[in-house]
């Protein structure tokens, strides 16, 4: 029968795992990067530092599974799935020893495998899952340990311990739960105290001695340590905090049982479905009661209420809860609940007989039916919810970065040499980096489209330009005025909405930029003013001066450089001119100097001019400065004449 359970838990969690969820979330992206680096032998990390922090055993995991099939975009996705299966195992195998005989592990890993949220979490490329499945190995090893003493059981639950500590930060909580379950026993079993006390020193020996690595790390990096927590955590001291962490576990609380009150993220959940179908919410009630009626099930209902309460307190303590990818670690105590109450009335059920001689077992039949069909309906729930409903909502195109991991596959099939260019994501997004491959990234750039149009000047080799149209609408009009000869040559629409296209300008293509005011303006020998555009209207006090500056970078720069644009007045009593200022990087921000290899930028610069700034006249004025030493760069003309550091624009008027 437990083939069988596993077999159930493995379609639903294998089948068309290529394809759903659709796309390439960028959590999943970093995790396949940093697997790829460890696969190369790039790496081997303790501890990841990327992404906020990561503890490194799903990308050791994913590194095998990219091994075998090469870098597809579901390895880890796969990965995520046979932990999943090994989870309802596992928990099959912690019903056994916590409940010998009784039938609750098989049911447990029943409930385990047709159950919406650990379904939804096997089936997502990141690491939460796996503290689901360290925390039932951990909880069958220990268990077996305090009922037999067996020595390797306590080693083996200190082991998986030590696995789920170095696979997810918010598994740093699940020792205590380890600690109740000893204590309960402990003190229900004054028999085998000394047994249980040895052999929990033994646990935490070997999970000591194998998170060693890592705990050093932490104690050198305690930043670390905390930076994840100090980044979701919501709930803090006082009365404040004290009433967030009320609202919070109301929220936690809704979010298992009330329609509607679900999990909200698309990644996760189906949103607003509650963690408990109604199936599921009777049997972990008869479940509750039932180990709450029996005396010597005490110290078993104890430890699966901390597990529980310890898993969900995660998601309690952090933001928008409920949060089921944090607290997937509980799912195995709800099953395990949940399984006390099946096994106990499939028993019950068994029992139940019709006063017919002929047939003294027809009722007991019937009442076995009845439950195997409610199962049957509450399994029928979890398939048509996530394979149809969630499956085929359009929001998965935005919550998976499909259209992003779209754009990269278009890009990546360009001829070698094409240059490749994207807007508006920033480059360092993982979804790009790892869909377009190592050779393609190196000719990867990335600008904000809505704040400056980049392209390559004079195209001595082709260039496919990526643009996010339902984000960006100013770079294909300027494009295709730059480049008459760029041609569309791929396009996404979901739902008949244009997401993305990617235009091709031919090799030997140059750009046709109509500026008003053409300059010749040199910085530090290798950054060209190629001209500007003012406002000819006047302009209102506390409005914004918007102007566009056009740039060519000869070379990349070693240094970050920032420019500012100062508009410039009479002396004020304190003797400043400068009435109104904007320093940023190029293209507010988005292309930093040391990324620039030769391309021409428009860039449109918004100044906000102060509400006290008096009538009149001012001068514009642009530059450069280092942005380490705060040093300006000297300005030339083509000749080599000095210009100063800053280069006059024009006129503008402001009118109060």
């Amino acid at each position: 029968m437990s083939v069988a359970v596993l077999m159930l838990a493995a379609g639903l969690r294998l089948w068309r795992i290529a394809e759903l969820p659709p796309g390439l979330h960028h959590d999943e992206a970093f995790h396949l990067l940093s697997a790829e680096q460890i696969a190369s032998g790039q790496a081997l990390p303790v501890y990841i530092t990327g992404n906020q922090g990561n503890e490194p055993l799903y990308a050791y995991l994913v590194s095998i599974s990219l091994d075998i099939l090469g870098p597809v975009s579901w390895a880890g996705r796969l990965v995520a799935a046979w932990v999943g299966i090994l989870a309802v195992a596992l928990t099959i195998r912690a019903g056994s020893e916590m409940f010998p005989g009784r039938g609750v592990g098989l049911a447990a890993g029943l409930v385990m495998a047709g159950w919406y949220w650990p379904l939804a979490m096997s089936r997502w490329g990141s690491q939460p899952i796996l503290s689901a499945a360290a925390a039932a190995a951990a909880m069958a090893g220990l268990w077996r340990g305090l009922r037999t003493g067996s020595r390797w059981a306590y080693a083996l639950g200190g082991l998986s311990l030590a696995a789920g500590l170095w696979a997810y930060a918010v598994f740093r909580l699940f020792p205590l739960v380890l600690v109740v379950a000893v204590v309960v026993y402990w003190v229900a079993r004054k028999a085998a105290r000394r047994q249980v006390a040895l052999g929990a020193l033994l646990a935490a020996f070997v999970a000591a001695l194998i998170y060693a690595p890592l705990g050093l790390f932490f104690l050198r990096n305690p930043q670390w340590f905390f930076n994840r927590y100090s980044q979701v955590t919501q709930v803090s001291g006082g009365a404040s905090g004290a009433q967030r962490l009320m609202d919070n576990t109301r929220l936690e609380l809704a979010g298992l049982v009330l329609p509607g009150a679900g999990d909200q993220d698309w990644r996760q959940n189906l949103p607003g479905r509650p963690a408990l179908d109604l199936v599921q919410i009777g049997l972990f009630g008869v479940g509750l009661a039932l180990l709450a009626w029996r005396r010597s099930r005490w110290p078993q209902g104890i430890t699966l209420l901390a597990w529980f309460a310890v898993g969900l307190s995660i998601s309690v303590l952090t933001e928008f809860p409920p949060q089921s990818g944090r607290s997937v670690m509980a799912t195995p105590a709800g099953a395990l609940m949940m399984g006390a109450g099946l096994a106990g009335l499939w028993r019950w059920a068994g029992r139940q007989h019709l006063p017919l001689p002929q047939n003294p077992g027809l009722a007991g039949a019937g009442a076995q039916g009845l439950l195997a069909a409610a199962l049957a309906l509450s399994l029928a729930s979890t398939v048509t919810d996530y394979f149809v409903r969630w499956a085929n909502d359009p929001n998965l195109f935005i919550a998976f970065d499909t259209g992003l991991q779209w754009m990269a596959a278009q890009l990546r099939t360009a001829a070698p040499g094409t240059r490749l260019f994207e807007t508006p994501v920033d480059r360092g997004y993982p979804t790009f980096e790892f869909t377009l491959g190592a050779e393609p990234y190196q000719r990867f750039e990335t600008f904000n489209g809505r704040e400056c149009f980049l392209v390559p000047g004079a195209a001595l080799e082709p260039t496919d330009v990526a643009v996010i149209v339902s984000q960006d609408s100013s770079t294909v009009p300027a494009l295709r005025a730059a480049y008459p000869d760029a041609r569309l040559i791929g396009s996404i629409s979901p739902n008949g909405a244009p997401y993305a296209v990617v235009y091709q300008v031919p090799a030997g293509a140059t750009a046709h930029i109509a500026l008003s005011q053409p300059r010749e303006v040199v910085y530090a020998g290798s950054l060209y003013l190629l001209g500007d555009s003012l406002p000819g209207a006047p302009i209102r006090a506390g409005s914004v001066l918007t102007l566009q500056l056009a740039w060519r970078l000869a070379l990349p720069t070693a240094a970050d450089w920032t420019r500012f644009v100062h508009l410039i007045g009479p002396a004020r009593a304190d003797g400043s001119t400068i009435y109104a200022q904007r320093d940023s990087a190029p293209c507010d921000n988005s292309v930093r100097t040391w990324q620039w290899r030769g391309e021409e930028m428009v860039e449109t610069v918004r100044v906000d001019v102060p509400a006290d700034v008096p009538a009149g006249s001012y001068q514009v004025f642009t530059g450069w400065y280092d942005s380490g030493t705060q040093q300006r760069l000297p300005a030339t003309d083509l000749a080599g004449k000095a210009l100063g550091d800053t280069v006059p624009l024009g006129t503008v008027q402001v009118t109060q």
